[in-house]
């Protein structure tokens, strides 16, 4: 499954990314997840904020 989220606002971003995840974890705790983020000083941000946030 592919689910595209766009945003040009960091907020908007890391509430995406913790409901993914959350619901990943809820459906298969052990199966791999793949996220593709733009630029790797970008990610690192939306990364560090998902995880404060869950």
């Amino acid at each position: 499954m592919c689910i595209l989220h766009s945003s040009n606002k960091t907020e908007n971003l890391v509430a995406h990314l913790t409901a993914v995840i959350k619901n990943a974890l809820l459906a298969s705790p052990f199966a791999k997840d793949v996220f593709l983020i733009q630029g790797s000083g970008y990610g690192a941000v939306v990364i560090t904020a998902a995880r404060q946030s869950i």
